[in-house]
């Protein structure tokens, strides 16, 4: 039977160049779009805010045939690499302009007419902003006129992300997330409808803004033709480089709390972690030569590393939205001891049946799950079943599909 191509057209925008799909962020936006780009007319237009042009074209390979892919250059560059005097003017100009950076960053009259231009002659449907800042860059009322369609997916609640992701003085990360809580309020009351794709973030939210557009839906990420299979490899893995701050905050509350302790009882297992590490962390991980540091990893080494593991930590305890570590490894079928905060992106749907992996903050009980991990292959065994069967249902599976697509075109005639 031959599959009819539903003509309403979606564009997608970003603020990130999302391919090759490497990091959460990413794998969250490019899984969703590849899978409704088979169903739906679909677009994307990223932000080239960092001079990636290069990356795309060398990764184009990625996107399904006949998706429509488009850069927008930014009418402003970011500031990283700028000379101390540009850095300080930007700063001044974005301390007085009363908008968070992101938003400053975005503002340009020449870029929002281009792309209102192309939204409206292209004859778009539907648009989709994979953050509220992208609201900077379209006319949401006007559009709205036309019979529109606008959604934002919020991957986490931006100022709450912002407040645990980054290190900054008191002052500073307290007006920037004033800013960014304001503008997170203005576009959810603006657009047609907001999609968290974590439960906890759609019922904070809706309890925040008091608006019934808020829902929540699962990622729709990729089923992996390889599974993990029970070992003795003495290997825990943590994945995602520790320049990002809830990582190495994560990591460090699982080495000072935990992991001495653990190894009294099972000294010959390795802490191995994936991705980048800055000189200043290796140095300070140096005190732990049971720690194996593995640097960037190709998508391919990545997911050797992780099926050779005999269990996955995810002790990540700051930042909200989902934890895509943990449904990376879920996806494989891993064991995986993770924390409170890490379950509650996905605690909607593994109250539906069995927890398939062990939670808890209590650095004791953490401990004691390691243990049993380490000690019966039996367990691993069974909840790396369990966790693969719920990955495979509850996120890459046609019935999410299909919430997202009735979702997106809600009130739209064919």
């Amino acid at each position: 039977m031959v599959q009819v191509m539903d003509e309403r057209k979606i564009l997608f925008l970003t603020t990130q160049i999302i391919v090759p799909p490497t990091d959460g962020g990413k794998q969250c936006t490019y899984y969703r779009v590849r899978a409704i780009a088979e169903q739906q007319r679909v677009q994307i237009t990223m932000f080239n805010h960092e001079n990636e042009r290069e990356v795309l074209q060398k990764n184009k390979i990625y996107f399904p045939k006949g998706l429509s892919v488009s850069l927008i250059e930014p009418f402003h560059r970011d500031v990283k690499g700028s000379s101390w005097y540009h850095r300080i003017y930007w700063g001044l100009s974005w301390l007085l302009s009363g908008k968070c950076r992101w938003e400053k960053l975005l503002s340009s009259q020449q870029v929002t007419a281009v792309l209102m231009q192309k939204i409206l002659t292209d004859n778009i449907r539907i648009v989709v902003l994979e953050n509220p800042f992208l609201a900077t860059l379209i006319d949401i009322p006007k559009l709205r006129r036309e019979r529109i369609r606008i959604l934002l997916v919020e991957h986490n609640v931006e100022y709450k992300y912002f407040l645990d992701s980054l290190r900054l003085p008191a002052y500073i990360a307290t007006l920037e997330a004033r800013r960014i809580h304001e503008l997170e309020k203005r576009v959810i009351g603006q657009v047609n409808r907001t999609i968290c794709i974590s439960p906890q973030d759609s019922r904070d939210l809706q309890q925040e803004f008091g608006v019934g557009t808020v829902c929540y839906l699962p990622p729709i990420l990729s089923s992996k033709e390889r599974c993990w299979t029970r070992n003795t490899s003495k290997q825990i893995v943590f994945t995602g480089g520790l320049s990002f701050y809830p990582n190495l905050h994560g990591i460090m509350w699982l080495l000072e709390h935990i992991w001495s302790d653990f190894l009294l009882q099972y000294p010959d297992y390795k802490l191995v972690i994936t991705g980048k590490v800055s000189d200043a962390v290796k140095q300070k991980l140096a005190a732990y030569p049971s720690v194996k540091l593995t640097g960037f990893l190709t998508a391919q080494e990545l997911e050797d590393c992780m099926i050779g593991a005999q269990f996955v930590v995810v002790p990540i305890i700051k930042g909200s939205g989902v934890k895509i570590k943990l449904l990376e490894a879920l996806s494989y079928g891993i064991p995986v001891v993770t924390t409170e905060e890490s379950h509650r992106g996905v605690m909607y749907d593994a109250l539906q049946e069995d927890v398939p992996y062990m939670h808890t903050s209590d650095p004791r009980m953490f401990l004691e799950y390691m243990c049993r991990m380490a000690s019966d292959l039996g367990l691993c065994e069974r909840l790396g079943m369990k966790a693969r069967i719920f990955f495979d249902r509850t996120y890459a599976s046609n019935t999410n599909l299909r919430a997202w697509l009735q979702l997106l075109n809600e009130g739209i005639e064919e």
